[in-house]
């Protein structure tokens, strides 16, 4: 199998970028902060995202506002069936992300399906973790490497996971603003309080008094809880 090509940056690719993030709602909330950068410095581009169903649909309206496509993935029903109807799934998938040529695809995702979807995207240029039809995984730009090899490997996080996303994305590095430019605002506050382990979790009663000191100080904001459906009887 001849290897996707590695040698430019995903700058180089400017039509069409695809980012698949198959992780929990909070890694999506991280990719869309990155994606809307790539979106500022190319506003031309098209971006597509490819996430799981379970966590994409309650970030819709957040997630709407950067990309031009999302592409949302019932994983449960996808291999709730029998092989045939799993290799048709994806296919549709494949069929659906490639319906505009695809410039680059960027894993930002390091989960093994994640690996085996972005191999499969018909693509020049990958980015991030993603396993060819040879089996073999590959990881060859150099911020997916370090992402890979020093902060998803334990507990201990050093980065931003943000700012890596950036740099995997091809953003340019900006000297911080002495001053921040007013954008449009909509009176909004999403608050995402849970986790995927409970270790990460902070307690119920502190998530209430929180929440309940934004709604007092800021009345003229709705509020918004954000997670997966399993997780709704907590939220309310």
């Amino acid at each position: 199998m001849e290897k996707a090509d590695q040698a430019n940056p995903p700058k180089e690719a400017s039509k069409h970028l695809v980012l698949v993030q198959l992780t929990r709602a909070g890694d999506l909330v991280q990719t869309l902060q990155a994606a809307r950068e790539v979106k500022l410095e190319r506003p031309n581009i098209v971006l597509t995202l490819v996430a799981r169903k379970h966590y994409c649909t309650g970030l819709k309206f957040l997630l709407e506002s950067t990309f031009d496509h999302i592409i949302a993935i019932d994983t449960p029903s996808l291999f709730s069936s029998n092989l045939e109807s799993a290799i048709q799934g994806i296919e549709s998938i494949i069929k659906q992300v490639s319906r505009v040529p695809v410039s680059a695809v960027v894993n930002l995702s390091y989960c093994k399906p994640s690996r085996y979807l972005t191999g499969l995207i018909p693509s020049k240029h990958k980015l991030g973790p993603w396993i060819g039809s040879d089996n073999q995984e590959n990881i060859t730009d150099k911020w997916s490497q370090l992402l890979y090899t020093t902060v998803t490997q334990g507990p201990l996080n050093p980065f931003h996971l943000v700012d890596l996303f950036r740099l995997i994305l091809g953003v340019k590095p900006k000297p911080a603003p002495k001053t921040i430019k007013p954008t449009a605002k909509k009176n909004w506050i999403v608050v995402h309080p849970f986790a995927s382990a409970a270790r990460k979790k902070w307690k119920t009663h502190k998530w209430s008094e929180i929440l309940y000191k934004l709604s007092k100080d800021h009345e003229a904001f709705t509020i918004f809880v954000v997670g997966a459906p399993n997780e709704a009887k907590l939220a309310q």
